[in-house]
């Protein structure tokens, strides 16, 4: 038993250094490169710079709350919130000129429906998962000789 556990115990450990080294030497996906990305699947251009890109989207209304700075690493938060705001600017109609839009209209509300999939879909391939509210814990058992009588 001891003969197999050492070389597996070895092995799990070698493969846990070797995944945490990948990720931790991975460059992380800068906003500028998602705007590009982002831009280019909603077709409002091709071969985008992170100026233009982030310039196309800014003008149909998506951007962050303290706007796009180029260089920063995207993170879920970011996401979040240019999630948020190509929602609302969908509902406003801003989107209407994109061709993703303009290809779906013989369908009423369908490209909301389509854009909300398409990004969510983006994200969870970027590993840029949607914040969701933590779970909160079950609240403690009640004791029973505190109850009142």
């Amino acid at each position: 038993m001891k003969k197999i556990l050492i070389p597996l115990i070895f092995f799990t450990f070698v493969l846990f250094l070797f995944s945490a080294f990948q990720c931790a030497s991975a460059a992380p996906m800068t906003q500028g490169d998602y705007a590009i990305t982002l831009a280019e699947k909603l077709w409002l251009g091709e071969n985008l710079s992170a100026e233009a890109a982030i310039s196309d989207l800014t003008n149909a209304g998506i951007m962050p709350v303290k706007g796009f700075d180029p260089s920063a690493p995207m993170n879920p938060v970011i996401a979040e919130e240019l999630l948020r705001a190509a929602r609302k600017a969908c509902r406003k109609g801003l989107l209407n000129s994109c061709k993703l839009c303009q290809q779906l209209s013989p369908l009423p509300g369908r490209c909301c429906e389509e854009l909300d999939a398409f990004m969510n879909s983006l994200n969870e391939e970027l590993g840029l998962f949607s914040l969701a509210a933590p779970a909160l814990p079950p609240p403690p058992p009640r004791d029973p000789a505190s109850v009142s009588r």
